[in-house]
């Protein structure tokens, strides 16, 4: 039996424009982003932050796929260590059909070595936890992630103690690409090493 079109899928197929449209957006998520790691760059510079020389070491990478659960993504690290299970990331990612988000991710050591002074602070409502199994999950939503400041220090030590890490992540839901640099940065200058007091 032949394999038939449906009409959404056959008029796609012919729609060269919608192809050109995702080439722009996606040039313009690259140059979005460069802009965000520069501006990062810059912060971590300004606010001296003593960051691990092994993390600082390796370069910030763009990089893009087409089926993060089917749709495509551009996702900028800006920390990118990932050593067995000691890992420390800092990724901003936009998620085609979906949102902005921006995580941090630490691994093995650095989750143990940062995660008493992340309970000693408050925790903003805007920021979620991730109590997935893996470290893989983007997409913030129940029952893969739940709003930090709703968390116990019992219920964060314990996903520390059984999965080996920890995740903080953001939802920006708005395609104003400058107000999504600066919620990045704000999240990353602010409240992961000002007021949290990661350092």
């Amino acid at each position: 039996m032949p394999v038939l079109l449906e009409p959404a899928e056959a008029a796609l197929l012919q729609n060269a424009e919608w192809f050109e449209i995702k080439r722009r957006t996606t040039e313009k998520l690259y140059a979005a982003f460069e802009l965000i790691r520069q501006r990062l760059k810059d912060t971590a510079e300004r606010l001296q932050l003593p960051l691990p020389a092994e993390v600082t070491a390796i370069s910030a990478k763009i990089s893009r796929g087409e089926h993060y659960r089917a749709c495509p993504w551009v996702m900028l690290d800006h920390h990118r260590y990932f050593q067995g299970p000691d890992m420390f990331a800092f990724r901003v990612m936009a998620w085609y059909g979906h949102y902005f988000s921006a995580h941090v991710l630490l691994g093995g050591r650095f989750a143990h070595q940062y995660v008493e002074r992340l309970l000693r602070h408050d925790r903003p409502a805007e920021v979620y936890f991730s109590l997935h199994p893996e470290p893989w999950e983007h997409a913030i939503e129940a029952p893969a992630y739940a709003p930090l400041h709703t968390l116990t220090e019992e219920q964060i030590m314990a996903h520390l103690s059984a999965h080996d890490y920890i995740k903080l992540s953001i939802v920006i839901p708005t395609v104003d690409l400058g107000e999504v640099e600066e919620q990045v940065v704000r999240f990353y200058g602010e409240w992961l090493w000002g007021e949290w007091g990661i350092r």
